[in-house]
């Protein structure tokens, strides 16, 4: 019985371990129950609490620990600081890993087969330890062929999860990814020392200076972006100790090297020198920089934004104010200055003078001052003032009375320039400042003698030649001569007036001589402007000289010197840009003469009998080559046909045609002696030729007072005329005439 039960004990033993040796070689086969998660699993412990890591791969070991300030350095196989945001990635990751299945092994009786899981020989383990040195360990299997994800284990846990494809690039990292790119992990607060190429720079205070090559206190926030320049450098690739070579160097000296020194609240000094190298080779984007022993790539451009001239690092302005900072500027030279004041964002002169100034040439003078405009410093001596021109100094500039600078003489497009706070540098700006210097304050005063800015502000005017006034004035739109005569005058003719009044300019300012006459009680000219509420009076008196006349601002009374062209162009007669008066001769209210002008000469007269708004009467006037009245012709009827001629000549009435009966023929003939009628000749019978004659006898005065009258035109006098007051009172028979007719009636 005993043998029986031994027999079939060990017959059990073996069945046993050949199916559990079946097992092994078939784990398709083998139970595996898949879940649906329920969480996601964490961490065994607080990353706060990581005092040290490994990163084991086939290729490497890197080794990192924390430091005091809370990064990790590696420590092997190089040295170098960890970048915190990719191992904070793998934190992130590990600590909040998103589970799709979790795979663990039926039947708890059963060894876990890591080999199943590319476990036994993972690709990439991570080991973490605590303050206690206590460890956790990660293994990183194979690849899952049945789900999208990788195998991956803590060690000291019963779960075999399955980590996302997506996610496996996270913590696939090598030694390049995990070194942290940034090349020097500077305190920009502690840093008190730079040299960088030909400048040093120093800290005094909250300020940083430059002290070489010239000594000028920085633009800071120029320097806090050099210094974030130099924070950024960021490593592409990382040189090993072993590899370092010699000829990766290039030769020593500042235009290669970059030095800096911080020091701590407790006046601990940290120094650090970075040798810039030679292009890589093969890639000449890239350049290789070394810290101590270590070596990096990075690329050029991060170089490029370092400065390369003093005007990078300082204060490229003439003065340190904001443009709308600047209410006041001195300007002068040895023998004369004065001070200009913003007034409520207008410029004045400082001081008794009250003046106009060319606020636009203020501006800009400003806006040179508060722009960046200097170009260079050089180091300062004697000798190089002199050679820059700033002696002798040209101007001088005062602003907001605390900076004074210096300028100097234009020399190869450029003025150089003492600043009263620099030590020992001169600067050097765009010669565009001295277009905007002057030591004179007339440079600074408006020219322009009248402010018309807009025509349409314009409501009158007047220009007064040698005490003959005329006035215009726009009304209802139409601008008219309103005295000493109205009439119309085109929107062209007093735009170029206007535009001319706004050309006279003041070329000069006279101090006033109580013992030099000006002229101005018996004034060549005056113009007289209203526009928009304000009334502007200009005199215009004697020569000054060939160029210019005297002239005075009624408003003003300070005596200016203008362009005599510019006078002679605005001594015009206002009258002969008349081209049409109107006129109501009987007063009822309605137009009923228009009189054509054309500059200055009457062409045309209208006239309106029967008061229906339509011409009845219309006299053309004719003028000779020289511009003398030759004849004017008057159509009574409108029917196209002059009914009446009258002729002149030099200027004096000769003769008078009229056709009495309207019948296209002239049948009346007026002629005149010095102005006055002489003769009248009558076509009667309507031939076209006289049939009868009048002779009139005048007084003293010019007023007929007779006429002696052949009726029939044989040459001898039949009665004679008596007048009074251009009136026929007697006639007196002296010759029965041949025919016996009436008496026409006087025309």
């Amino acid at each position: 019985m005993k043998r029986e039960i031994i027999v079939l004990t060990l017959l059990a033993l073996i069945i046993g371990f050949l199916f559990y040796d079946s097992m092994r070689e078939a784990p398709s086969r083998m139970p595996v129950l898949y879940r649906e998660p329920v969480k996601a699993d964490s961490m065994p412990f607080d990353r706060e609490e990581i005092r040290k890591f490994e990163l084991l791969r086939d290729d490497t070991i890197v080794v990192a620990e924390k430091r005091k300030r809370g990064t990790f350095k590696i420590k092997s196989p190089i040295y170098g600081s960890v970048d915190k945001k990719v191992l904070g990635g793998v934190f992130d990751l590990f600590e909040n890993i998103k589970i799709k299945k979790t795979i663990r092994q039926d039947g708890e009786e059963l060894p876990v087969l890591l080999s199943e899981y590319g476990l036994d020989k993972p690709h990439i383990v991570w080991k973490f330890f605590n303050n206690s040195n206590r460890e956790k360990t990660l293994l990183v299997g194979k690849k899952s062929k049945e789900n999208d994800g990788f195998f991956v284990k803590w060690i000291d846990r019963s779960d075999i999860l399955l980590l996302p494809s997506a996610d496996y690039p996270r913590i696939d990292i090598d030694l390049k990814a995990l070194r942290s790119k940034v090349v020097l992990r500077l305190h920009a607060e502690d840093l008190v020392r730079i040299r960088f190429k030909q400048f040093r720079f120093e800290k005094k205070g909250q300020k940083w200076y430059m002290t070489t090559p010239v000594t000028i206190v920085c633009d800071q926030k120029k320097m806090a972006r050099f210094i974030r320049s130099i924070k950024n450098i960021e490593a592409e690739d990382f040189i090993k100790r072993e590899l370092k070579i010699e000829k990766l160097y290039r030769k020593r000296g500042q235009e290669n090297e970059l030095t800096l020194m911080e020091m701590d609240k407790n006046g601990k000094k940290s120094r650090y020198n970075i040798l810039f190298g030679k292009p890589v080779e093969g890639n000449l984007e890239n350049t290789y920089i070394f810290i101590g022993k270590d070596g990096y790539i990075v690329k050029n451009e991060l170089f490029e934004r370092f400065g390369r001239s003093v005007t990078d690092f300082v204060d490229a302005r003439l003065i340190s104010y904001n443009k709308q900072d600047v209410n006041t500027l001195s300007i002068g030279n040895n023998e004369h200055s004065f001070t200009l004041q913003k007034v409520n964002d207008t410029w004045q002169v400082s001081g008794d003078l009250k003046v106009e100034l060319k606020t636009e040439l203020i501006s800009k003078l400003v806006e040179h001052l508060t722009a960046n405009s200097i170009t260079d410093f050089v180091h300062y001596s004697e000798n190089v003032a002199h050679d820059d021109g700033l002696v002798p100094v040209q101007f001088m500039v005062k602003v907001n009375n605390a900076i004074t600078l210096a300028f100097g003489k234009i020399i190869d497009n450029a003025v150089y320039f003492l600043r009263d706070d620099y030590h020992n540098c001169i600067g050097k700006t765009k010669e565009d400042i001295m277009e905007y210097l002057s030591s004179d304050i007339a440079y600074y005063r408006t020219k322009q003698i009248f402010h018309v800015k807009d025509h349409g502000k314009v409501a009158s005017f007047s220009i007064t030649r040698k005490g003959k006034k005329v006035d215009a004035e726009k009304i209802d739109g139409q601008w008219y001569v309103v005295s000493p005569l109205k009439g119309k005058i085109t929107q062209g003719v007093v735009d170029d007036l206007l535009d001319l009044f706004k050309e006279l300019s003041v070329q000069g300012f006279v101090a006033e001589n109580e013992t030099v006459d000006y002229g101005f009680d018996v004034p060549l000219l005056t113009v007289t402007i209203n526009h928009d509420g304000v009334k502007e009076n200009l005199i215009v008196s004697a020569l000054y000289d060939d160029q210019s006349y005297y002239g005075m601002m009624e408003q003003k009374g300070e005596i200016l010197l203008i362009d005599a062209d510019q006078v002679n162009r605005a001594n015009k007669n206002l009258l002969k840009s008349v081209y049409v008066i109107e006129a109501d001769s009987n007063n009822d209210g309605t137009m009923d003469t228009w009189t054509y002008f054309d500059n200055g000469k009457k062409t045309r007269m209208e006239l309106d009998i029967t008061d229906d708004g339509i011409p009845d009467s219309i006299s053309n006037y004719i003028y000779d080559g020289q511009g003398e009245i030759q004849k004017i012709e008057t159509d009574d009827n409108n029917d196209g046909t002059p009914d009446q001629i009258t002729y002149y000549v030099a200027g004096n009435i000769v003769t008078e045609e009229n056709d009495t009966d309207r019948n296209g023929s002239m049948d009346s003939w007026t002629y005149f002696k010095n102005g006055q009628q002489d003769k009248l000749e009558i076509d009667v019978s309507g031939n076209g030729i006289a049939d009868m004659t009048k002779v009139y006898s005048v007084d003293s005065n010019g007023q007929i007072i007779g006429a002696d009258v052949d009726q029939d035109n044989d040459g001898v006098v039949d009665y004679k005329e008596i007048y009074r007051d251009g009136k026929i009172i007697k006639q007196d028979i002296v010759h029965e005439p041949s025919q016996t007719e009436s008496l026409p009636e006087e025309e």
